[in-house]
């Protein structure tokens, strides 16, 4: 009877446990959902945010099931992530470990690196024993936890000095080097910092400074995520003396799951906060029309749409926003290409900082970086042309410049050439440029006019001007047109523009020449944009014709019969780069973010087309399109390639390097590059349209400057000395492929390499 009434008063106790230990287990999954949910609302806030919509407003519209959705997909995201961190710090604290496990066990049981070396000065480390039963008592989580810690310790530290190095070759080259440079310094300082062994870490204080420096100075999400990466190297060695759970129950209370999932909640939400923020695109067919946009949620009111302009940076602009009535819709699909955000903003942490204080101050933002791919943003989607619409899409089309001279005063052919002007302006061809370019045919006058903004050299209304240079110095600042003559000149002489472009990226060059033209800076600012009202390129933009008699073309016409007149259509732009590495998924819309590295650098690029008339008739025959020097195509004149408005032939330039096509909107494989190279017809971004009839027309037979010997842009006596080396010689290379001397006069090349001597 004893033992019964034992049994029976156990019986209670028992099932009490069990009712708390389930009600403790529920408890804890409440809160676990709770923090899911929690999670899904912080990440769409954040992303919402981000993309310049109203965040709160819509975040409250939705569903909980699509919070708890997009609270798992983060979080099994972020443990993803934190996992493949997690085993290459595992992998990367194998390093030394043999000789280092001591200091390592003494960094977790002392709480730190300095106190760890206090106690090693002091002769204390005999407390943490290298055998598994004393190390399993200082770290209960294991060897394994120990090791990780060591590794994100080695990783975080090396990364922060891979950046701070990265930054500083960052300055002097280009991009790419700077890449290499961050994934060499990086590795170099693990493999060191692991041998070193970390109680020979002297510098502590200089560590925690260098990781406030980098995350402060680098865009939000990146400096979040630095201190975050701290903050997991010093709370590590808290976690590694943390009893390991033996219970469901007691894993779920456990301060090693709630502490990682703050962890998470962290990295996951600086993750969203990185542009680009993308939703899936919906298309919906209403009684107004097709409308595109990304998804947001739907009620019985309609559906909530997030629209946007895209722009050929991949960046977005007028974020809104929409409900659309459910009256309206007839048809809904979901999927495809995501519809993307992207403000292009990457204001570094110390900005954030500053502006919830109230300080209007904007720092720099010294480290950047891309975490999530780039895409092309908004409607992404290109309208296909028109039939009979010879302009095709995204044509954006001017007026002619005021007086109808351009920029730079030249007087155009009716002035000069009366007798050969009806002739020529007949078949001047209609010529269009992709607003990503940033360039297009311009007068000489108005390349002469660009203004830089460097501190050094000589100036002009505050500003570095375009140098003639002649024997190593500069006679003139800026010089006009007059200078430009074959009268004490030689072929050593060249065009210095008031802009660095050696590191390939046109911006500089660009920006010159709009100062030169005296475009505002807000105004430039908004070029993508409006591009049109920003810097209205018609009234700079200037044609150039020479009339090259019957014959005068010799071979270098391909297809083209003998005996034919050419006329000679000539375009003059600012700057040549040719798009080398390029994201192809990107350059029918997002030109401008596609292009990653250009080569054939050089300041001024002469281009030009040739009609070939019959010499009776004056009937048109041909038309010639130069490429790339050696690559040009002779298109009979009623060819089915050609398009024409008003019996001007429409041609276009490609992007950068400005080959002559005739106009669409495609890839072009490049045979003698063994289609390893493309040029591209870019149309996504607008295109500027130069009509025959607006655009100004000057004889290069009557222009003063027809027969300089110089170069118009950069050609130092390197530069040519290098391009005349043997094949062998690398530095041939980098003179006739990557910086390229600025080209001579259209009358000193290609067919009309004789012109100025017969003269």
């Amino acid at each position: 009877m004893a033992g019964s009434s034992e049994a029976e008063s156990g019986a209670p106790e028992s099932v009490g446990g069990d009712l708390r230990s389930f009600t403790a287990l529920a408890t804890s999954l409440v809160g676990l959902v709770g923090y899911v949910y929690l999670f899904g609302g912080l990440v769409t806030w954040v992303r919402l945010t981000t993309a310049r919509l109203p965040g709160g407003t819509l975040t409250a519209l939705a569903q909980p099931r699509t919070l708890l959705v997009v609270g798992v997909e983060a979080l099994l995201f972020v443990v993803a992530a934190f996992a493949v961190v997690c085993v290459l710090c595992y992998l990367i604290g194998r390093i030394g470990w043999s000789e280092h496990r001591r200091d390592w066990y003494a960094v977790v049981v002392h709480r730190g690196v300095a106190r760890a070396t206090a106690a090693r000065e002091e002769g204390l480390l005999h407390e943490t024993p290298p055998d598994d039963v004393a190390s399993h008592r200082h770290a209960p989580l294991g060897e394994g936890a120990v090791r990780t810690v060591a590794g994100f310790n080695v990783l975080v530290l090396a990364v922060l000095i891979g950046l701070a190095v990265a930054r500083v070759v960052e300055l002097i080259f280009p991009n790419w080097i700077a890449i290499v440079a961050f994934f060499a310094v990086a590795a170099f300082a693990v493999w060191r910092l692991a041998t070193w062994g970390p109680l020979h870490w002297r510098s502590h204080i200089a560590a925690i400074v260098l990781a406030l420096a980098v995350a402060f100075f680098a865009a939000a999400p990146i400096g979040v995520l630095v201190i975050a990466s701290v903050a997991i190297a010093l709370l590590g060695r808290r976690i590694a003396r943390l009893e390991r759970p033996r219970s469901a129950v007691a894993f779920l209370h456990s301060p090693l799951l709630w502490g990682l999932l703050a962890i998470y909640v962290l990295v996951g939400l600086a993750f969203s906060a990185q542009p680009p923020v993308s939703f899936t695109r919906a298309a919906l067919e209403t009684r107004a029309g097709r409308q595109l946009g990304g998804y947001l949620g739907r009620s019985s009111d309609g559906v909530y749409l997030a629209t946007c302009t895209g722009l050929a940076n991949a960046t977005s602009r007028t974020e809104r926003a929409v409900l659309v009535p459910a009256a309206e819709i007839e048809r809904t699909t979901l999927g495809g290409q995501r519809y993307t955000f992207d403000s292009g903003e990457r204001p570094s942490l110390a900005t954030i900082a500053l502006h919830a204080l109230g300080i209007d101050a904007h720092p720099p933002t010294w480290f950047h970086a891309d975490l999530q791919s780039q895409e092309s943003t908004c409607d992404a989607e290109l309208a296909p042309d028109q039939p009979g619409d010879a302009l095709g899409n995204g044509a954006l089309v001017g007026p002619a410049p005021p007086g109808g001279r351009a920029s730079g005063g030249e007087a155009p052919i009716a002035e000069t050439s009366p007798a050969l002007a009806e002739l020529a302006r007949r078949y001047q061809p209609t010529l269009e440029v992709t607003v990503a370019d940033r360039f297009w045919p311009v007068s000489v006058a108005s390349v002469l006019q660009s203004r830089g903004s460097f501190v050094h050299g000589l100036r002009h209304d505050g500003h570095r001007t375009t140098c003639l240079v002649r024997g190593g110095s500069c006679v003139a600042a800026p010089p006009t047109l007059a200078d430009l003559t074959p009268v004490g000149a030689s072929e050593d002489d060249y065009l210095d523009y008031p802009a660095s472009f050696g590191r390939g990226d046109p911006t500089s060059e660009f920006s010159a020449f709009l100062r030169g033209q005296g475009t505002p800076l807000r105004r430039t600012g908004d070029w993508l944009a409006d591009p049109a009202a920003a810097i209205d390129p018609w009234r700079s933009a200037q044609l150039y014709v020479y009339d090259a008699g019957v014959g005068g073309y010799g071979r270098r016409y391909p297809g083209a019969p003998p005996g034919l007149r050419s006329l000679q259509y000539w375009f003059f732009y600012p700057y040549n780069y040719y798009p080398t590495v390029v994201a192809r998924r990107l350059m029918a819309t997002s030109p401008i973010a596609a292009d990653l590295a250009n080569a054939d650098l050089h300041e001024g690029d002469w281009e030009h087309v040739s009609v070939l008339l019959d010499p009776r008739s004056r009937e048109p025959r041909f038309l010639y399109m130069a490429r790339h020097d050696l690559e040009g195509v002779t298109l009979p004149w009623d060819s089915k390639l050609l398009r024409f408005e008003n019996g001007h032939p429409i041609v276009q330039a490609a992007l950068g390097g400005h080959p002559t096509y005739p106009n669409g909107c495609e890839e072009h494989l490049r045979e003698i590059l063994k289609n390893l190279g493309s040029d591209w017809l870019v149309c996504g971004s607008g295109r500027f349209v130069f009509r025959a009839e607006t655009t100004p027309l000057v004889d290069l037979a009557r222009a003063s400057w027809a027969c300089w010997p110089g170069h118009f842009g950069e050609a130092t006596a390197a530069q040519v000395r290098n391009a005349q080396r043997g094949e062998a010689d690398p530095r041939r290379a980098l003179a006739k492929y990557v910086v390229v001397a600025g080209p001579r006069s259209p009358l000193r090349q290609a067919e009309n390499a004789d012109v100025c001597r017969a003269r």
